[in-house]
């Protein structure tokens, strides 16, 4: 397992498509933060963070992405995750968290479910 690596790619002016993988943890969960802030900010409200090559995922990991559902749900906007990975799934189930996030399996069910 390495760091995190993440990729942003706007699909339109209101879709942004944030990628992560490696591990998530208290050393980067930070960037992940700041990505979806920088593109709430910037007018997209509707975030898909894609965690198909995440490999591990912490606590920060999981209240990163607390956060980002936050914001963008205080600015009327949507995120979906992309999850195939059992284990990192696992550990979004066990904390009571798959109630909370849209969790699909591919990035076009999940643009659009964020665009629904």
């Amino acid at each position: 397992m390495g760091p995190a690596a993440f990729e942003g790619q706007s699909i339109d002016e209101s879709v942004e498509l944030l990628s992560v993988s490696g591990e998530l943890d208290m050393s980067n969960s930070s960037e992940l933060r700041r990505r979806v802030e920088r593109a709430v900010r910037e007018g997209r409200d509707r975030v898909v963070i894609d965690l198909d090559r995440l490999e591990h995922m912490d606590s920060s990991g999981l209240a990163a992405l607390i956060d980002g559902h936050q914001l963008t749900e205080a600015r009327g906007g949507r995120l979906a995750l992309v999850i195939t990975s059992e284990s990192v799934r696992r550990t979004v189930e066990v904390r009571g968290l798959d109630r909370l996030f849209r969790i699909v399996a591919s990035v076009d069910e999940a643009v659009a479910a964020v665009t629904d």
